[in-house]
């Protein structure tokens, strides 16, 4: 037989300390613990919308995942949840912990300890195609977590029994890691078709012990619904994939209106119309922007220009029982005047395209509209909250809402101009008004 180094590690089921073979491609130049950040006890996404989100994926796109993801998946699955007790996320028969979850990436295999929240390195090697299906479009998954169980944690009160609960909770903590990943804008899929004999072989792991679950993490790989989206820059329609701000969140100004709307102005709707009373305000200590929606139609627009950059922002509608149709903005790259604008229409199920006046060759504006290719905008009913961005990037403007690509307009004319939010007689909250350039 092989000869294993052990290592001291907590068994990821539930909380005793188990012995986790290395393999021999491990070396000691390599370093062999990683200490992973802490994991969030709070998210922006409730329990129902993840359930509702989470769909088995099988095949991703090759951007890695941050320690900051697989900790918080790792932590979901079987982190510790009560350092007093030591009870972790997930169920375990009598508190025996039989579990081990192993981390399969491009830079080797690491075993997940609890305590300490930390990976240890098992090998240096790139295994993740020897325990993985095959992907069906895109690529491998850039991390895959393996889910093993040790018979002889169970003790001899489960004799025969042994196999049936570690089934059980790699059960449990397998749906945990789903729906952290959901909450993350993440994709997975289980696999129980997996080569058992090579992982055992590749962790080192002693007869006793079961392989029994595979799942691979990562963004989802793209889809293309409108023929033509491949010819633009960026992400493709229909491609599903996190906010920008979820990806990368260094290089984002906060543009939020301080308490007297300074830096922004409202514009009225048409240009040179009046403007109605006064509208907008700021509430919760310059967190979140009000249009009460009774000041008739203006634009409340940021003073400042930006070229090519990613407007993000987030919006609720006040539900009003009975009341629908409702409407509203956003808006990238305005003159100052709003004569020339670009809108990102918001109505509650109708909305996710874009439209607009914008200058043409011959310097004369022209008005765009993408309403007939949109068939699915993503807007979310009136009282739940939206995640929106605008990418701007040369010509190219691409709307993105609530995890994927809606529409993209090839042919903007106004190489830079102003963000900005639109008031149109609803009531409608929005906050998180950020904006990155891209250099």
């Amino acid at each position: 037989m092989r000869r294993l180094v052990a290592l001291l590690v907590v068994c990821v089921a539930i909380g005793t300390a188990a012995a986790i073979g290395v393999g021999a491609d491990a070396t000691e130049a390599t370093p062999q613990e990683v200490t992973l950040p802490e994991p969030a006890t709070k998210g922006t996404m409730s329990l129902e919308e993840a359930i509702a989100k989470r769909r088995s994926v099988r095949g991703f796109q090759t951007q890695a995942l941050t320690e900051q993801q697989i900790g918080q998946l790792l932590w979901a699955a079987q982190g510790i949840t009560d350092p007093a007790t030591g009870h972790r996320a997930s169920p375990s028969a009598m508190a025996m912990y039989p579990l081990t979850v192993y981390v399969f990436r491009s830079d080797g295999v690491f075993a997940y300890e609890p305590k300490g929240h930390k990976l240890v390195r098992i090998s240096d090697q790139d295994r993740r195609a020897e325990v993985t299906q095959p992907p069906r479009g895109g690529e491998a998954a850039p991390v895959t977590f393996l889910f093993t169980g040790d018979r002889s944690k169970m003790g001899s009160r489960m004799g025969a029994m042994a196999d049936r609960f570690i089934y059980l909770e790699v059960g449990h903590a397998a749906e945990n890691l789903a729906l952290e990943a959901a909450a993350l804008g993440l994709a997975t899929v289980t696999q129980g078709g997996i080569n058992e004999q090579a992982a055992a072989k590749a962790l080192g792991l002693p007869e006793s012990a079961l392989v029994v679950y595979a799942m691979p993490v990562g963004y989802a790989a793209a889809r293309i619904t409108v023929a033509d989206a491949k010819h633009s820059p960026g992400l493709a329609v229909g491609e599903l994939a996190p906010s920008a701000l979820e990806a990368d969140s260094s290089g984002w100004v906060d543009v939020m209106p301080s308490a007297g709307l300074n830096g922004w102005s409202r514009v009225p709707v048409p240009p040179g119309a009046s403007l109605g009373k006064q509208q907008w305000r700021v509430e919760e200590q310059g967190k979140l922007l009000v249009c009460e929606g009774d000041g008739g139609h203006d634009m409340l627009l940021c003073d400042r220009e930006f070229g090519d950059a990613v407007f993000h922002c987030e919006f609720r509608y006040t539900k009003v029982e009975g009341k629908t149709g409702y409407n509203s903005g956003v808006y990238v790259r305005n003159s100052k005047d709003g004569a020339i604008w670009h809108q990102a229409q918001i109505g509650d199920g109708n909305g996710g395209y874009l439209f607009g006046e914008t200058p043409g060759a011959d310097g004369k504006s022209r008005f765009f509209t993408t309403t007939a290719e949109v068939k699915d905008g993503h807007v979310k009913p009136a009282g739940e909250w939206n995640t929106l961005e605008i990418t701007a990037h040369g010509s190219v403007l691409t709307l993105w809402v609530n995890g994927a690509v809606t529409c993209k307009v090839n042919d903007c004319g106004n190489p830079k101009g102003r963000v900005g939010v639109e008031g149109e007689g609803y009531r409608i909250e929005f906050r998180n008004l950020k904006v990155k350039e891209l250099r």
